[in-house]
């Protein structure tokens, strides 16, 4: 239902996969990028899935496309599968903002194992950011401290408090850590009190072709501080962001914190 995000992908795979290549599709989920790879002439497809109904749904769509001969769908953990031979591209499309709920980090170490010399991947990179704001947390008589997600379709709730930086970046092309540890400081643009840290991400499909948030794909984020704090144009505010990439909004720790005023 996310046509931006799938056109999009459907454009990186048709300007990637060559003639002949061998492609693995790691979380195929329906396998529609599978099927966008055999349309693109690839010989043939390994598309790796461990959901259940993802996998039988995935087989429904491979059957009625035609594509039994060239593509084997594989229902197991892609961390526990081991290839007959090493592909011409890596396909593995779960994403989440800031890589936080969804294993991309852990699979794409893993999956690029399978790769030939010189073989290409799907997503490229990833560049994540953070920037401070102002949210509401009260809803229905209740004060609900917890994660928001700024869907596309949802206005948002929160204002930027400060200048937008890159937090960290991700070439999936190399093994990456899962433990992810940033620290800096942010200069406040305009007077408020600072609620939340707003995380968003930009994926790199390719080096030209770039997606940042959709329908259903990496929705920026915001994170509640623990503490809510007056801020005033011009003063630079310390972060410290930890978490484990993959396993969910559980692992965050943040802590932010004034600088010492001068005496």
């Amino acid at each position: 239902m996310d046509k931006e995000r799938t056109l999009k992908l459907k454009k990186t795979i048709k300007g990637t996969v060559r003639k002949g290549d061998v492609v693995v599709d790691i979380g195929t989920g329906s396998g529609i990028l599978a099927c966008f790879a055999i349309e693109a002439k690839a010989k043939f497809v390994y598309a790796i899935e461990m959901d259940p109904s993802n996998y039988r749904a995935a087989s429904i769509v491979i059957q009625n496309n035609g594509m039994e001969d060239v593509i084997e769908l594989i229902h197991a953990d892609a961390l526990e599968v081991k290839l007959p031979k090493k592909v011409d591209v890596v396909m593995c499309e779960l994403m989440s903002t800031a890589l936080l709920d969804e294993p991309q980090i852990r699979l794409m170490n893993h999956a690029i194992k399978f790769l030939k010399k010189n073989g290409k991947i799907i997503p490229r990179r990833a560049v994540t950011f953070i920037e401070y704001v102002t949210t509401k947390y009260d809803f229905y008589g209740l004060k609900l401290r917890i994660p928001q997600y700024e869907w596309e379709w949802i206005p948002s709730l929160s204002r930027e408090l400060s200048e937008k930086k890159v937090l960290f970046e991700t070439d999936f092309s190399k093994m990456n850590e899962e433990n992810i540890h940033c620290s800096g400081k942010l200069k406040i643009t305009r007077n408020g009190i600072m609620n939340g840290i707003r995380l968003s991400t930009k994926t790199y499909l390719t080096d030209n072709v770039v997606h940042e948030s959709s329908m259903g794909f990496c929705p920026r984020v915001v994170i509640p501080t623990k503490d809510e704090m007056p801020v005033n144009a011009g003063q630079c505010i310390r972060f410290d962001l930890a978490f484990k990439a993959g396993y969910g909004y559980s692992e965050i720790q943040l802590d932010i914190s004034k600088p010492p005023q001068k005496a």
